[in-house]
């Protein structure tokens, strides 16, 4: 069909990373020709399934924010692509980069794919070493502590507030005031000085 090289170009674009998820984001929304032609594409297990349940209403829900998400909507459209001879395999470079991310947080720490993809944007190009060794220093310089990390029960859950990461201000036991074992772990947000405080029990 006629809107099928255009609309090909596009999904061959966003699938070797060419064309950046929240543009690829803005298309779905913008270019009926694209909704159209994802529409009356066959199901591609396990992204679309059936008629009501088509490629374009997986790729209108996915949180193009997210490296995994992105990368769901990338190899679906993968597939697409096999089916017109076309042989691209995702290219979602900040998938392995929130891998490298993740590898290199401290254990008391578990950035959120949000917080984390707004960094490795900041990041730019660095890359290996470089990257691994910005990534330290960032995290160390926007999650402060007073004197020592939080000792979590749980997993870690340190907070933010409009993408600020809160100040870690120390954590108390609650000794016998409840059942079990817990701690009150108490941040502060470093404008507002508002005070926030988390409650783990083991």
């Amino acid at each position: 069909m006629n809107d099928e090289p255009p609309m090909l170009k596009i999904i061959e674009e966003f699938v070797c990373s060419v064309v950046q998820p929240k543009e690829f984001e803005q298309l779905l929304t913008r270019s009926p020709l694209l909704e159209d032609f994802l529409k009356r594409q066959s199901p591609i297990p396990p992204y679309s399934t059936s008629p009501a349940r088509n490629l374009y209403q997986f790729l209108i829900e996915t949180d193009y924010s997210s490296p995994r998400s992105v990368l769901n909507a990338q190899d679906g459209l993968s597939k697409l692509l096999r089916r017109y001879s076309i042989f691209i395999p995702p290219r979602n470079a900040h998938v392995k980069q929130f891998d490298i991310l993740k590898s290199i947080q401290p254990k008391w720490l578990d950035i959120s794919e949000t917080y984390g993809q707004a960094l490795l944007d900041e990041a730019g190009v660095r890359q290996g070493s470089e990257l691994k060794n910005w990534l330290k220093s960032e995290i160390h310089r926007r999650f402060r502590y007073i004197s020592r990390p939080p000792k979590w029960l749980q997993s870690p859950r340190w907070p933010e507030q409009e993408g600020i990461p809160l100040v870690f201000l120390g954590q108390v036991a609650t000794g016998n005031l409840l059942h079990d074992d817990a701690q009150v772990y108490i941040f502060m947000h470093p404008a507002s000085m508002e005070i926030m405080t988390i409650v783990q029990s083991a």
